[in-house]
């Protein structure tokens, strides 16, 4: 529970400002006054108070918390005792005159009567404080707080475990003292251990009924024990619920229900032998020969390790064990530990399956490794049939030191789905190339079958018109507006490097008219997903893949086509209406009359059109929309669609805000448009007040032909802070809402500028209603600009001890269009030694002027908690384009940043 707490007396800051006023020195006279001030959230679980520093005019502060405490913070976190306490702030200008406020503050923590010894939060009382596992499941019924964890599927005791990290000495004795019970009779161990390799421990076997019993253990660390030990609870080798209360350990007793030892199950090598290599090398090899692997042993472990002093070929430095029955499409779990040491910090391995001679074929993926010794599972389904396969490890490629352990191999018998083509038939061409035809002819495509794998693929020698060279699958019935997601996977070959194709759908005779996307593919395959909504109705529609503009081989395979029943948000003219002409003309007129602007529609899609035959005044042909409140000083957003015809090829028009009538003033750029449709965004200061604004587009100045469509005007929410009536502050938690005064305030840049501020919603409606949000301007700058923010320790629980993954969310909106934003986590001061930082993770092109909502998912984490505190935004930041300088200034807004 979490109390808010806000206690600004305004008639104490009149009186004492008024007082200031009337001390000050004459020196001050010029300054404006100092006023103090300040509120507070107070968490009255565990009596942490965080302080708002709201003084106005000050430079330096001083506060004193009524505890025998001080600090100089301008915003200070700290922690009370139960009780009240007068705290005090001075504020002091750079003259030194100062202003006093105080407030009191009342701490009532709930008092728990449980000694839980040398533990913390045995009873659950402060939640999952304290304790670590997959097993920690704190529950709360009448005042009585819990653990509760239910084992579905019976394993290893350790599958599913509760623990907290508590220092053991050895050679002592301790009492470790719980409440248990489950909804069966079944067995746990309890105890004592080590929290780290070689996990050495003393963990009796307790029966457990339907009935709470308290059980009080005594255990003897006889040969193990330091800091990283802990309170252990195994509970996986049965079925059936554990309940655990009240836990605690101390110092005593005799010892007599220590099983005397290490109680931890061997390492199960699955399909491997000695996965854990305490039996030394064997039978891991260099290679597919007979010479063992280096090993090393370490405080009692012994695991793989090889220092790689030249880069080379990755198979240069290899480890295998043989002897594998692969049988082509069977899917197989890897499982093993791996790192590096402080020195390298991270490099690339690989791990796989494969055969052990002829073509060496194999299925494998690099995985990235740190310093941290992190658990790494893979799911591997093989593609060939070999009587004599192998797990393979390569490390050449790059140098420095790895590091294996505790290598598992099992068979995955969870069975793939069959590839769901959607709308379309065989789009993973295991049926061979029908109903897949070159053009919209009857001719087979192309396709190839290498490991039991059947894809496209074509071989462009001359480069040409992309449909020269041409995939389509007909039949389908299209109807305008809908939006379908085409997802495909495709690559090129080695030598070809990287080339583009055209992705997506159209009609199949006729104007052949489509709505297409350039897709730049590379050597490696990947798959991708496009959103696309057709203009235009067609009852014998296709799908289509144009290769022909560029030389290099084209690869594709698995294409799916479905609906994609999430309904594009209406158009949000913001304060204009009928900005998208979808309505007609209304309330679009010539001027500042009453006729009409000209419209047209086309293949459904409705808008301003007009041809200027004659040069001559910019506001000769004009088209308005009245009826805008304008003051002075105020800033607008407007963003519009324009484009002229091919013929014309480009022509300058004028956009801007103005008066209606007297002298007609307006604010206004001239914006260079091409036979290329674009998207341009203006913000317009207005220098005037008038009740009758309007928003203007002036085309007579040249002739061409001028389209303008989806036009939006928004209030800017420039420095105001959007709904934050103070200082912004750098955010303390999350979820972040951006509706407050938290916010990322820390920006990096190369040369050129980037800013951070909270600012007004640009787009309210669709899936972000919200008022205020974070926005970010670059400008003249390096694409590694970006913004973060360091969260106190907690915030960012990255603890994933079971899956190695963390999912963010968070909304974006940008002014221009096929974003990639850059995300990372990262520790804040690094440790010493170095823990590493996770690789980043890239969104898909994010289209401009809509709120997006992105899901952002970190993988091979640490299994600790809390390891990272720092949260990196960087956006228009594709992998490997760090260095190219952005002249344009470019706009981006982010709200609603979330973990799940």
């Amino acid at each position: 529970m979490e109390s808010i707490t806000s206690n600004i007396k305004r008639v104490f800051f009149l009186l004492f400002t008024l007082t200031l006023f009337i001390g000050c020195e004459e020196d001050d006279e010029n300054l404006p006054a100092v006023t103090a001030a300040f509120t507070f959230t107070i968490n009255q679980d565990t009596g942490v108070v965080t302080f708002i520093n709201i003084s106005e005019n000050a430079e330096s502060f001083e506060w004193n918390f009524g505890n025998g405490t001080t600090s100089l913070e301008i915003n200070p976190i700290r922690a009370f005792q139960n009780g009240t306490f007068t705290v005090s702030l001075e504020a002091s200008n750079v003259a030194g005159a100062s202003a006093v406020f105080e407030d009191q503050i009342t701490i009532s923590m709930p008092v728990s009567g449980f000694n839980s010894g040398l533990l913390v939060n045995g009873d659950f009382s402060n939640g999952g404080e304290g304790w670590t596992g997959n097993a920690l499941n704190v529950q709360t019924e009448g005042d009585n707080s819990f653990n509760f964890a239910n084992v579905e599927s019976a394993g290893n005791p350790f599958d599913v475990n509760l623990s907290q990290v508590v220092e053991i000495v050895q050679g002592t004795n301790y009492i470790l003292t719980f409440d248990a019970s489950s909804d069966r009779e079944r067995t746990i161990l309890a105890g004592i251990g080590l929290n780290e390799a070689p996990f050495t421990n003393t963990a009796p076997s307790v029966n457990l009924t339907t009935e709470t019993q308290t059980f009080s253990l005594q255990l003897s660390a006889v040969d193990f024990g330091n800091a990283n030990s802990r309170v252990l609870f195994d509970m996986g080798a049965e079925v059936g619920t554990v309940v655990l209360d009240n836990i605690s350990l101390v110092e005593g007793g005799d010892g007599s229900d220590s099983t005397g030892g290490d109680t931890t199950p061997p390492f199960d090598s699955g399909l491997l032998t000695n996965g854990d290599f305490e039996a030394g090398a064997d039978p891991w090899t260099i290679g597919v020969g007979t010479d063992p692997v280096p090993v090393v042993t370490e405080d009692g472990n012994t695991f793989y390790q090889v220092d790689v002093t030249t880069a080379g070929n990755a198979f240069d430095v290899n480890m295998s064990q043989r002897g594998l029955s692969l049988t082509n499409g069977t899917t197989f779990t890897l499982t093993f530990d791996a790192w590096t040491d402080e020195t390298t910090g991270s490099r690339d391995i690989i791990a796989g399956i494969g055969r052990s001679g002829g073509d060496f074929a194999n299925v494998s993926e690099t995985v990235t490794i740190t310093s941290t010794r992190t658990t790494y599972t893979r799911d591997i389904t093989v593609t060939f049939d070999e009587a004599d396969g192998r797990v393979l490890f390569d490390s050449g490629a790059a140098i420095g030191q790895v590091n294996i352990d505790n290598v598992s191999l099992v068979v995955n018998d969870t069975p793939p789905p069959s590839f769901d083509s959607g709308l379309l038939t065989n789009g993973d061409f295991e049926a061979g190339a029908d109903p897949w035809t070159i053009g919209v002819g009857t001719d087979p495509v192309p396709v190839v079958t290498e490991d039991g794998n059947t894809f496209y693929q074509v071989d462009v020698a001359t480069a040409g018109n992309p449909f020269d060279v041409n995939m389509s699958q007909r039949g389908l019935s299209l109807t305008n507006g809908t939006t379908f997601t085409l997802t495909f996977d495709a690559w090129t070959d080695e030598t070809t490097g990287s080339r583009d194709i055209i992705a997506g759908i159209g009609r199949s005779g006729g104007d052949f008219a489509n709505v297409s996307e350039t897709v730049t593919i590379t050597s490696t395959r990947a798959t991708y997903t496009r959103d696309i909504t057709v203009t235009f109705d067609e009852a014998d529609g296709r799908v289509l893949f144009d290769s022909g503009a560029a030389i290099g081989q084209v690869n594709i395979d698995n294409v799916s086509l479905v609906v994609n029943n999430t309904p594009p948000p209406p158009f949000d003219s913001g304060l204009l209406t009928n900005g998208d002409y979808e309505a007609g003309a209304d309330p679009w007129t010539i001027g500042v009359g009453t006729d009409p602007v000209p419209v047209v529609t086309e293949d459904g899609n409705t808008f301003y059109q007009v041809d200027v035959t004659t040069a001559g005044n910019p506001f000769d042909v004009n088209m308005s929309q009245r009826g805008l409140s304008l003051t002075n000083g105020m800033t607008f957003t407007l963003t519009f669609d324009a484009w002229t015809d091919e013929t014309t090829g480009s022509r300058d028009i004028v956009a801007g805000i103005g008066r209606s009538g007297g002298d007609f003033a307006n604010v206004s750029e001239t914006v260079t448009i091409t036979s290329t449709r674009a998207t341009y965004t203006r913000d317009i200061t207005v220098t005037f007040d008038e009740a009758d604004g309007r928003v203007l587009f002036d085309s007579g100045a040249a002739i061409g032909q001028v389209n303008i469509d989806n036009v939006s005007l928004f209030v800017d929410g420039g420095s105001s802070g959007g709904g934050c009536t103070a200082t912004p502050i750098a955010a303390t938690s999350i979820p972040l809402n951006f509706e407050g005064c938290e916010t990322f305030l820390s920006t990096f840049t190369g040369a050129g500028t980037i800013t951070s501020e909270l600012a007004a919603n640009p787009s309210v409606g669709g899936i972000n209603t919200s008022s205020n949000v974070m926005r970010v301007v670059r400008s003249g700058t390096q694409r590694f600009a970006g913004v973060q923010n360091s969260f106190p320790a907690g915030a960012l629980d990255t603890s994933t001890s079971t899956t190695n993954t963390s999912t963010f969310r968070i909304r974006v909106f940008s002014t221009i269009p096929d974003v990639v934003y850059r995300f990372e986590l990262a520790l804040d001061p690094q440790t010493d030694p170095v823990t590493g930082n996770p690789a980043p993770v890239f969104s898909d092109p994010v289209p401009a002027n809509q709120w997006v909502e992105l899901e952002i998912v970190f993988i091979n984490l640490p299994a600790t908690a809390n390891t990272y505190n720092q949260f990196v935004i960087k956006p228009d930041n594709p992998s490997g384009s760090d260095g190219e300088i952005i002249s344009a200034d470019q706009t981006f807004y982010f709200d609603d940043f979330r973990i799940e």
